[in-house]
């Protein structure tokens, strides 16, 4: 089974709600005839087994496909440290997605991270729809995975149509031990969050590392 993502319409932004998507904007990717560059921000990405897909209209090549059994993934470089890390970082992603097929769980959308698995520590964070097929944020403190908190909302995505995801995140919050940095939104729907994963006891940031941003699979140093 193939286990297909496809997405539309990424944006970046400083800090948006799933009503307001267009305020501090830092970056914007249509994927118009499968393009990689971005409308908006000036960091292109580049791209390994993507494939050019109609979007949630039926507009022909107006959205991307990556192929997990392919290792698809697309990099826009060590990137946008300056809005994801420290301790006054808030940033937002929303993008429109779709399961090829109903297998998929635990595939990334959005990360900048690095892991010993890779050869190197460079966490940061990841979003993706994880296990129970629910939308997650995985935040960390540490390059080194010392210190780390993971939410998920409470809406699994069983289907293969088209939803809308939003996902903030706001350092300067630190109530409920983490959680209360974190919205997540599908559909417009704000989500009710429920700790995943967490180590350490304290709160921190994150750290700026070298991982390249990226969606699909997570990258290294190296893309």
């Amino acid at each position: 089974m193939n286990q297909k993502l496809f997405y539309s319409l990424v944006i970046i932004c400083t800090f948006l709600t799933a009503q307001s998507q267009t305020a501090n904007l830092v970056a914007q990717y249509d994927f118009s005839n499968g393009s990689l560059n971005a409308q908006f921000g000036g960091v292109n990405g580049s791209g390994h087994n993507i494939y050019a897909s109609p979007d949630r209209f039926g507009n022909k090549n107006e959205a991307i496909e990556l192929r997990r059994t392919q290792n698809s993934t697309v990099s826009f470089g060590d990137n946008f440290d300056h809005i994801f890390t420290g301790n006054s970082a808030k940033f937002s992603f929303s993008f429109w997605f779709k399961n090829g097929d109903l297998a998929n769980s635990n595939a990334s959308f959005i990360t900048k991270y690095s892991g010993s698995d890779c050869g190197e520590d460079g966490r940061e964070f990841g979003i993706r729809i994880n296990s129970s097929k629910k939308i997650e944020l995985l935040y960390f403190m540490s390059l080194q995975n010392g210190s780390y908190r993971g939410y998920e909302g409470h809406t699994a995505v069983n289907d293969t149509n088209w939803h809308h995801v939003v996902v903030s995140y706001n350092a300067t919050i630190n109530t409920n031990n983490g959680k209360d940095r974190v919205q997540i939104y599908l559909d417009t729907i704000p989500q009710n969050l429920s700790l995943t994963i967490s180590q350490g006891s304290s709160l921190s940031y994150i750290q700026d590392g070298s991982a390249h941003f990226g969606l699909g699979a997570p990258l290294t140093s190296a893309g």
